[in-house]
């Protein structure tokens, strides 16, 4: 992917932006407001280089619910947890609580 590409949260108490690195871990902090930070913690996603063609990276689903992500032609899909939504620019990611996440270079 373009270097350095970010992450860009939009929740409902505003925007924050995150680096995105290989092994990077996506916390729940990142898409939904916690008081406690025993939750904020909580490992939902992970920076992940696809197994089958290493020059393609995307943001892997660990949190135990279904995402839904939307590509450059308007197709959306569901990502189950355990597959991933591939690093593009045009790529939006939905997750149940509301929030979304865009990437950009």
């Amino acid at each position: 992917w373009p270097k350095p590409a970010h992450m860009i949260f939009t929740r409902s108490d505003g925007t924050s932006s995150l680096v995105l690195q290989p092994g990077r871990k996506i916390l729940r902090r990142h898409i939904e407001y916690v008081i406690s930070e025993e939750p904020a913690s909580d490992i939902i996603g992970e920076v992940a280089q696809n197994p089958k063609d290493a020059s393609m990276w995307g943001v892997k689903n660990l949190s135990g619910a279904d995402w839904s992500f939307t590509n450059a032609h308007g197709e959306t899909r569901s990502v189950p947890s355990g597959r991933s939504v591939p690093v593009f620019p045009s790529n939006l990611i939905a997750f149940p609580n509301g929030a979304s996440a865009s990437f950009q270079a």
